[in-house]
């Protein structure tokens, strides 16, 4: 019977840029490059949410209750 052993990645609590390029460089090679947005997203109200003052008010009144 064989068995898979998984390997988890050399990440540490703490950033450690030398292992965070050396990670960027080997993934490369599996990942797409990244091409930007899309054509489609031409005009900033397409991806954007505009808050109403009923929007900020009841955020404002949840962020009351949380702090209580």
């Amino acid at each position: 019977m064989s068995r898979t052993t998984t390997v988890q990645p050399d990440i540490s609590y703490h950033p450690d840029y030398t292992k965070f390029r050396l990670r960027t460089e080997r993934l490369k090679e599996e990942r797409p490059p990244n091409i930007g947005l899309p054509a489609y997203f031409t005009d900033e109200t397409e991806w954007t949410l505009s808050l109403n003052e009923q929007n900020l008010k009841e955020i404002h009144e949840a962020l009351v209750h949380f702090k209580d």
